[in-house]
């Protein structure tokens, strides 16, 4: 018998109990369909939680004072010492840093027309939008000539918009905040951190009720030149951390030990997100597994109970002169063969619920089409799994005793 003809009888043996056939299949479509949506929900979640850090910028660091003092009675100096000589060295010495923005900042009240918000001013320079990876909506970001002329612009979040300038459009419009007026320039495209907020990170604050404003503006009428801290995109994400340290060793020896400093690497929270990420999918990819297990079991049993009842069949046909490997493959092929049809429903029914679920979030491309390879391949793994106990058994029965069964 070769293969096609092994084929033909195995489908055709399939069709001959179709009720048994359509059980069987049940537990093999479930978890192939359970495999897509565990890799539906690892990329979901790795769009949602990565496209919140950027709002943090993937490749930040960040450097600040540590006013904790290193031995008892040591005096507290005032101000962190960061100036922006400090950010004007670091871009020259230090050829890993890519973008390097000063930030000092203040929760205080918007105002314009009679309107009102609470917004977190940060005065920063034009780099601060691609380290951040910020978007304008409308209008237009900073830019080097306002940091060079100190001009008194400002760019400010979408709620800020909103709330200042419900009906009118803020491009060209001023609003007072904090000691200076400034005039808006741009709108920022919203962002979202409502996961990271949901889970206790909620740094830097809400992003769309931001106004950014040139430092250098910022200096002329606040009451304190001083850069709370900075904030630095690296060119090497897996040199982070040994950045960021060359940043503290540079602002160490220019303020001549008058200070100490600390750095936070976005890379870690990167690391640690992927970590969490790979945790969830191994858990639902082990859930999955057990379903797909539960459905061979099922299809074992099957095929068991399909060897008594053929025993007949499995005398004649090798009475006839069919060799045990021709009874073994045609067993085998019939378990592949349900696993794999299981294997296609489920794909088509995980597929199907993975789209719909697209459609009406809107978050795009959520199917991960390696886990349709996976699933497949893991459908067939099993059907072979599945039928090799059935398969073998069928294909040791004597010929004389097969015939006498009844």
């Amino acid at each position: 018998m070769n293969l096609i003809e092994a084929l033909s009888v195995a489908l055709e043996a399939l069709g001959s109990n179709r009720l048994r056939t359509g059980l069987s299949l049940l537990g093999i479509t479930i978890g192939t369909a359970a495999v897509i949506m565990v890799g539906a929900a690892t990329r979901s979640g790795r769009f949602l939680i990565f496209d919140e850090l950027m709002t943090f910028g993937l490749r930040s660091i960040w450097v600040y004072r540590v006013y904790e003092k290193a031995r008892p009675g040591e005096p507290t100096r005032k101000g962190t010492g960061i100036d922006l000589s400090d950010i004007e060295a670091i871009q020259k010495e230090i050829p890993s840093i890519a973008y390097v923005t000063p930030i000092a900042q203040q929760m205080t009240w918007a105002t314009s027309n009679g309107h009102y918000h609470r917004v977190r001013l940060q005065a920063v320079n034009h780099q601060h939008a691609a380290i951040n990876n910020d978007e304008a909506k409308t209008g237009r970001l900073l830019s080097w000539i306002d940091d060079r002329a100190g001009q008194p612009v400002a760019v400010i979040g979408i709620d800020v918009a909103q709330a200042l300038f419900p009906t009118t459009d803020p491009i060209g419009k001023t609003i007072r905040v904090g000691q200076g007026s400034y005039t808006v320039v741009g709108v920022l495209a919203p962002r979202s951190r409502d996961f990271l907020n949901s889970v206790g990170i909620t740094g830097g604050g809400h992003p769309n009720e931001r106004v950014l404003v040139p430092i250098t503006a910022y200096y002329k009428v606040a009451p304190r030149r001083e850069v709370e801290y900075l904030q630095a995109a690296v060119v090497d994400p897996a040199h982070a951390a040994e950045t960021a340290e060359q940043v503290i060793d540079l602002l160490r020896r220019r303020h001549r030990g008058k200070y100490r400093y600390r750095a936070q690497v976005m890379q870690t929270y990167i690391d640690t997100a992927n970590k969490i990420i790979g945790t969830v999918s191994w858990l639902g990819g082990v859930a999955a597994a057990i379903s797909l297990l539960v459905g061979g079991i099922g299809i074992m049993n099957v095929l068991t109970t399909a060897v008594i009842e053929r025993t007949a069949e499995i005398g004649l046909r090798k009475a006839v002169g069919a060799r045990p490997r021709d009874i073994l493959l045609q067993f085998l092929l019939e378990a592949v063969l349900l696993c794999l049809i299981g294997g296609v429903l489920g794909v088509v029914l995980g597929s199907a619920t993975i789209v719909t679920i697209e459609r009406v979030s809107g978050k795009p491309e959520l199917l991960a089409w390696n886990y349709v390879g996976i699933a497949i391949a893991v459908s067939f793994l099993t059907g072979i799994l599945a039928g090799l106990y059935p398969a073998h058994r069928a294909a040791r029965q004597d010929p004389i005793e097969a015939l006498r069964y009844e």
